[in-house]
């Protein structure tokens, strides 16, 4: 069973540590850079400096109010806006970055602190236009660049964020953050091997940086590179020894350890990990729920997605696995029978609280939240299929109810005249019984009759991977945290397919998800 791609939590950052910072104004660094102001002005900046709020302001106010030309009266109002927001008002603020603005439309210092203050506010639309003037004023001002890739790479807009950043680095190519925020725009494009650079490239410049090293070993892992991963994440952990150890290269190496069988120490590391946060340790307490059921510990282990649905109500993987979770192995045949009656007492169980969780989740949450499968009840050598069906309907009315359009039906189009264009999505297109099994319904399909798209949704590339990806038309990656429904169904759907191909349905979450879904006229599938 696969349940790969555990999230370690991290992010955009616009700082070296791990806490997402809250606006605190450059502004006050960049007045600096100005070589002209006037002795006010200074002084301001110095009592601003000092911490001397109430003097800082009363100088610059006394500038605001007086006979000084546009370019004080911005410093100025530059000031004031730092002071009202050290002083936690924030309309005030904004306000004075606003009247900065207003008093020297040519200065992008100006337009950078309003920028910084209107993200504040809730306008990120209005902040990236800010910066956009900025730049458009000073092409070379390197950190509106790397500003407005943030922006964006927040906002969605991956390809502008990276052309934004790779701008950036041209004019300060030593930049540590810019780099390590460019590899994460393109982590999220999917280009593996250019973040892994990128974040190399951060982690070269400045050894310590506990973040790019997380990110550096998420993106190995992601592409395959699982020994090279877990060398980087240890490497990194060594590096802090004597201090407080950065909690996403934690989560990271447990996974590791998770999928390599090393339970005792991942156990140890998610406990570590949800000690150093407790309230942000929903999904650790869902990854070593699945460590304690994988040793049989099945009580423990459905306590532990209580508590993970607890902390983390918004994945519905925690309230799935405290109702369904089996073990592998039975004790005698009561043991399998009390197993199975509890299945569908779970089920049942189901019923009631499944729709209210599943109507307060948004769409992206909501299909996600469904990567589950039930593969251990083959385990039980029975009739699973009325299990798997009451599970299914769950499953299906909850999308129903919250994410309609992805059942909707599909026309079929007419086929005469071109190929037919065939889909086939896995986890186990790699080495292994499955990959080698199935690589031939793939690899000896008629050319000239049918088109293949593949859906390749492991990390790395194999013999098998390779041998796939060179019969197929087209070959997509959804590697690690990218092997996400509600990812890989935009992109299967968009590709406007005839068939689409499960060929071992039960063994993998994603795929398990997915084919609750319509995102073909037609659906077949292999049961796993």
């Amino acid at each position: 069973m696969r349940t790969r791609g555990t999230s370690s939590g991290l992010t955009w950052r616009r700082s070296n540590n791990a806490i997402p910072r809250r606006f605190t104004p450059c502004a006050m660094g960049l007045m600096a850079d100005i070589a002209t102001a006037s002795a006010g002005i200074e002084r301001a900046r110095r009592r601003l400096a000092a911490g001397d709020l109430a003097t800082a302001r009363s100088e610059a106010e006394a500038i605001v109010g007086g006979a000084a030309g546009s370019e004080e009266r911005c410093a100025a109002h530059l000031v004031l806006a730092v002071c009202c927001d050290k002083a936690g008002d924030a309309a005030a603020a904004l306000e004075h970055t606003r009247a900065a603005v207003d008093s020297a439309p040519g200065d992008p210092v100006a337009y950078y602190a309003h920028a910084e203050q209107q993200e504040a506010s809730g306008d990120k639309a209005g902040a990236l236009a800010s910066l956009r003037r900025a730049i458009e004023i000073e092409p070379r001002f390197a950190r509106a660049l790397r500003y407005l890739g943030i922006l964006l790479g927040e906002t969605g807009d991956a390809e502008g964020a990276i052309a934004a950043l790779e701008e950036a680095l041209l004019i300060e190519p030593n930049h540590s953050r810019a780099w390590n925020n460019l590899g994460n725009a393109q982590r999220t494009l999917g280009q593996l091997a250019e973040a892994e650079r990128s974040f190399a490239r951060a982690l070269a410049l400045q050894p310590d940086y506990a973040l790019a090293a997380a990110n550096l070993g998420e993106v190995l892992r992601d592409q395959g590179e699982v020994e090279r991963a877990e060398t980087t994440l240890r490497a990194a952990l060594a590096r802090q020894a004597g201090g407080p150890p950065f909690r996403a290269q934690i989560v990271l190496l447990a996974g590791l350890l998770r999928e390599r069988g090393a339970l005792d120490e991942a156990e140890r590391l998610y406990r570590q990990a949800i000690e150093l946060a407790p309230r942000e340790s929903g999904g650790q307490w869902s990854s070593l729920a699945w460590v304690l059921s994988e040793r049989g510990a099945m009580a423990a282990a459905r306590d532990a997605y209580a508590t993970a649905r607890t902390v983390d109500a918004t994945d519905l993987r925690n309230l799935l696995g405290k109702h369904l979770t089996l073990p592998m192995i039975y004790a005698d045949t009561d043991h399998l029978a009390a197993e199975r009656a509890g299945f569908a007492a779970g089920l049942s169980a189901l019923q009631h609280e499944l729709p209210a969780a599943a109507a307060a989740l948004s769409e992206e949450k909501l299909l996600d939240g469904f990567r589950w499968t039930n593969f251990f009840l083959a385990y039980q050598g029975q009739d699973d299929r009325a299990l798997q069906a009451a599970y299914a309907r769950l499953v299906a009315q909850a999308i129903d109810a919250g994410a309609s359009r992805w059942r909707h039906r599909i026309e079929a189009r007419p086929v005469t005249g071109r190929r037919l264009r065939v889909g086939f999505a896995s986890a186990f297109f790699h080495v292994g019984t499955c990959g080698r099994y199935f690589k031939s319904w793939i690899t000896d399909l008629d050319r000239e009759r049918f088109e293949v798209f593949a859906y390749h949704l492991y990390p790395g590339m194999d013999e098998i991977a390779s041998a796939i990806a060179q019969r197929a038309d087209c070959f997509r990656t959804f590697a690690g945290m990218r092997a996400r429904p509600s990812i890989v169904a935009p992109a299967i759907r968009a590709d406007k397919l005839d068939v689409l191909v499960y060929p071992e349905l039960g063994m993998d979450a994603c795929s398990f998800a997915l084919a609750a879904l319509r995102l073909a006229p037609r659906q077949y599938a292999g049961w796993g």
